[in-house]
């Protein structure tokens, strides 16, 4: 079965339509590819920050139990019972 020229008139202007959308897809990707490595930037960023805060954590969290176990200690000297 032959194609006629209106045919082939139509599918051409068709792959020219996929050509253009495919080109659109593409820069598309790259600007999602982009806007990806951006964010794990910041997650990164964010995963320093919470680490510093732990460690500021587990510091006040020894200094508030050492003032606790002292107090628990001293505890007796304060309210006169030797």
């Amino acid at each position: 079965m032959a194609i006629n020229d209106r045919e082939f008139g139509e599918l051409s202007q068709r792959v020219q339509q996929l050509e253009i959308t495919m080109k659109e897809v593409r820069s598309d990707v790259r600007e999602g590819n982009k806007t990806s490595d951006q964010i794990l930037a910041k997650i990164d960023r964010a995963e320093g920050g919470y680490r510093a805060l732990l460690g500021i954590a587990a510091i006040a969290g020894g200094i508030a139990s050492g003032v606790t176990a002292l107090a628990l200690k001293m505890f007796p000297f304060l309210i006169g019972k030797t």
